[in-house]
């Protein structure tokens, strides 16, 4: 995505004639074309290994004639985020649901009037974020136009874009699978965190599981002006004064209150 972002090497008259929206629209509906086209390179490539026949770039080829959203999608980089977001999004997330199982699962313990334990959710979630690296591994349309973000930062997730080679395609399809799969559950852990952020602002209840109390020591705490006080003695007016009866100086409500 960082490539596809600063890629802006041809065309730039004609590029300047698109208009973002109508970019953005066939960046959609190139994502669409290019899943379908990821998964016929792959298997090109496949049939590739050992025998020189240049299967897999004849399907490029192939679906750069019949795709026509392909140029006006490339016109702006919006039209290509959105393409990737597509072509990299849709097969993830059915792979994530599928493989994870979680919402099955829950419903599946609500149902009986339990709930599932922490250890499941973690086991059935990082179940669903391989199976979401693979589907994108597996489905993106040109790995090496999307590019990876060990091309920006280094390292072994680097693509290699000088072989041109069926085994060097594979891997770097590879490393993109397996970035999608730390990408998912990073994701996946950041809304989770915000989910818990959310459930807490506002309801004066007391904390009692170990996530959510280091969620609110080390996130929470740092962030929310009456820092690790009490709601009860650390209530503040437009003005930022402490309205307490008892102290009329906030620092001293902040102390004495506790």
């Amino acid at each position: 995505m960082v490539q596809i972002i600063y890629d802006n090497q041809k065309n730039d008259k004609d590029k300047n004639e698109v208009g973002l929206a109508t970019s953005i629209g066939a960046g959609i509906g190139s994502g669409v074309f290019k899943i379908f086209e990821g998964a016929a390179t792959l298997g090109a490539t496949l049939l590739d290994l050992g025998v020189d026949k240049n299967r897999a770039e004849a399907v490029e080829k192939y679906f750069e004639k019949i795709n026509p959203f392909d140029e006006l999608a490339e016109a702006t980089a919006a039209g290509k985020i959105a393409e990737l977001i597509v072509n990299i999004g849709v097969p993830g997330g059915a792979a994530f649901k599928i493989g994870s199982g979680l919402t099955k699962a829950t419903l599946a313990a609500k149902q009986a009037g339990t709930y599932l334990s922490k250890a499941e959710k973690l086991k059935r979630f990082g179940k669903g974020a391989l199976a979401g690296g693979v589907a994108e591994g597996v489905f993106v349309g040109d790995v090496e136009d999307a590019g990876s973000f060990g091309d920006l930062l280094g390292g072994p997730t680097a693509l290699d874009r000088e072989s041109k080679t069926p085994e060097a395609e594979l891997l770097n399809r590879l490393k993109f699978g397996l970035e999608g799969a730390g990408f998912t559950g990073a994701l996946g852990a950041a809304g989770r965190v915000a989910g818990k952020l959310k459930n807490q602002t506002g309801t004066g209840r007391a904390i009692t599981d170990s996530f959510d109390k280091w969620i609110d020591k080390y996130i929470s705490r740092p962030l929310r002006a009456r820092g690790k006080e009490t709601r009860r003695f650390w209530r503040k007016n437009e003005n930022g004064r402490c309205t307490c009866k008892r102290y009329k100086s906030s620092r001293k409500c902040n102390v004495k209150n506790r």
